[in-house]
């Protein structure tokens, strides 16, 4: 199945903001459009909404939609997720440490490919010093779906976070992200531990960095 929005390769900040963010307006332009002109009775709104299907034309060859149509509902999630890459990326642009980095790799709709992440920096030399998944959780609980599971498994921290130079995050909504860092989880359980950043934006996108129990008794 391909993707909503195509995946983005070896490029700088300003060039991956761009693109995403050209792609996110084209995306919510159409789909405003989309729903206002659903014409059906109220009884069947709903379900007629949820299949609605939203037809995204074609763009020239720049642009990075890889759709011709998708579900209104597929277009809704979809549209929050690139909202969460366009915080985190331009966190990750102003912020010291990784200011020189360029981006390696980034899915704007996500992937579940098990050998990358969905958001990759590297240095000029293509070392990887970023990994990050990306997701927009509305549930306020810490197990919803297996999602945390699944993106410590993607970030390569299932049992423990390695002690290498890669920095490792969850990218995430508010909700979630109060969930993920509850005082009232069962820590002692855990090898890891979350440095919760707020990238002071207006959807409220914080970054979980991933701290493993070693750097905590530092």
């Amino acid at each position: 199945m391909g993707h909503l929005v195509n995946p983005i390769f070896n490029v700088s900040y300003d060039a991956a903001i761009s693109a995403i963010r050209e792609a996110h307006q084209n995306i919510v332009t159409i789909a405003h459009l989309a729903i206002h002109q659903l014409n059906c009775h109220e009884e069947s709104w709903g379900a007629e909404a949820k299949r609605l299907r939203v037809d995204l034309g074609s763009f020239d060859e720049e642009s990075i939609i890889g759709k011709t149509h998708e579900r209104f509902v597929e277009v809704v999630n979809m549209a929050a997720t690139m909202e969460r890459f366009l915080d985190a990326l331009s966190w990750f642009q102003t912020e010291p440490r990784y200011r020189g980095l360029s981006v390696g790799e980034c899915h704007p709709t996500t992937s579940d490919d098990k050998f990358g992440n969905d958001l990759v920096l590297v240095t000029e030399d293509g070392r990887i010093r970023v990994r990050c998944e990306v997701c927009d959780v509305v549930s306020q609980k810490a197990g919803q779906n297996g999602k945390e599971k699944k993106d410590l498994k993607n970030l390569g921290c299932e049992s423990c976070v390695p002690t290498d130079e890669i920095d490792r995050f969850i990218v995430t909504s508010p909700e979630f992200a109060k969930a993920l860092t509850a005082h009232t989880r069962k820590w002692k359980t855990k090898s890891y531990r979350y440095e919760d950043i707020s990238a002071n934006s207006s959807s409220g996108t914080h970054l979980l960095k991933l701290v493993g129990l070693t750097e905590l008794v530092q």
